[in-house]
């Protein structure tokens, strides 16, 4: 079984560095859970990804107290990503839950390539998840609206590198290809060191950041009563790094024109380890929303049902109720069909949900379908 998952962000947004702190907080979370089930890159492409990220992370933390943005190199071609959840089968080969993003430049967002190269795997996908700068982010809300000179050059600045007008727009390009489908849209602002105090900061400045993605990109949207019906939209902050901190965010100028520049500080006696807070949420967060939607059509409550499919009791139990209650198709039933052709798949998004429950703090709904 395989979930598609776009992407949209600009250029150094940190789209790839996002993709390898999820994938290592995916495989953490699930060393020794009781259903021995594992998760890895699923080809070269994805596993050498991975690769660099640790190794331009230990670049960074091996050198200067002090250094601008810790971040990978910009993509500079379209790339499949694949991850593979592997569920053992007693008896038989392995099953798998396949995930399957696509990274791409940034500077393809807004251009022809990108709906030739990109669009149609977005639109295609389960899930729109929309990585971004936290600390380019901030520097947009602590100098919106403020007058003097060089805060306007500031939010200037901030809102080119964010590019939220061309990113918006294939988020309303994607909602509407989806029309009437449930799909979930997930902002991931990385870089969060600064905002939140649970993982060695010391400020939760948190209200703040989701104020300013729910400005400068959820309003924009304006969602109709009927969109809010089917776009579940929520906000999962991460801490890529965890070891290092925002030092300050300056306005550097260029051939160009204006251009931020963040500047990171080593935390004292934080070791060399990523510590990744938030990054595992942004992968399983995709698992709950699918067994949300698997709830409704059964009207079921989650948790419930969660827990009956990670034990594998689902199936005997909720298949012989459905066949005893519908002779002939019904919603419930085509559902229930099509999992039993998947159940070790549905198996593996319940125990990923499970592993991985997220922070109230670092976690923020600005629309559920349902309620």
């Amino acid at each position: 079984m395989r979930l598609k998952v776009g992407m949209v962000a600009p250029t150094k947004a940190g789209k790839t560095t996002l993709l390898a702190a999820t994938s290592e907080a995916i495989k953490e979370k699930l060393v020794g859970n009781a259903y021995r089930i594992t998760a890895n890159a699923a080809d070269e492409a994805t596993r050498d990804a991975m690769r660099r990220a640790i190794v331009e992370y230990k670049t960074c933390m091996s050198g200067e107290d002090v250094f601008s943005t810790p971040q990978l190199r910009g993509t500079t071609e379209t790339t499949d990503y694949k991850y593979t959840v592997t569920v053992p089968v007693e008896g038989g080969a392995p099953q798998h839950l396949n995930f399957w993003w696509k990274d791409f430049p940034g500077g393809l967002v807004g251009m022809a390539e990108f709906d030739k190269e990109v669009g149609p795997f977005i639109n295609e996908s389960v899930a729109l998840v929309v990585p971004l700068p936290s600390d380019i982010l901030m520097a947009w809300k602590d100098s919106y609206n403020v007058n003097d000179k060089m805060s306007i050059r500031v939010n200037m600045a901030a809102g080119e590198a964010l590019d939220f007008g061309n990113v918006c727009n294939v988020i309303k390009n994607w909602i509407a290809q989806n029309a009437g489908k449930d799909i979930l849209l997930m902002f991931a602002p990385i870089r969060c060191e600064a905002y939140f105090n649970d993982n060695g900061g010391v400020e939760d400045k948190s209200d703040r950041l989701f104020k300013a993605i729910e400005e400068l990109y959820i309003e924009p949207l304006e969602l109709t009563t009927t969109q809010k019906k089917h776009v579940q939209v929520e906000a999962y902050a991460v801490d890529t790094y965890g070891t290092v901190e925002l030092k300050r965010v300056k306005l550097v100028e260029s051939p160009v024109g204006d251009l931020l520049e963040s500047e990171f500080q080593k935390r004292i006696g934080s070791g060399s380890r990523i510590k990744a807070k938030g990054a595992a949420e942004v992968f399983t967060a995709i698992c709950h929303f699918e067994l949300e939607k698997i709830a409704r059509t059964l009207e079921m409550g989650v948790d419930q049902l969660r827990e009956d499919i990670a034990n594998r009791s689902f199936f005997g139990r909720i298949w012989d109720w459905v066949k005893e209650l519908f002779g002939g198709e019904s919603p419930k039933k085509s559902l229930l069909q099509a999992m039993q052709k998947n159940e070790c798949a549905y198996q593996a998004m319940a125990v990923l949900d499970k592993c991985s429950q997220p922070s109230e703090l670092r976690h923020r709904v600005y629309n559920r379908i349902g309620d």
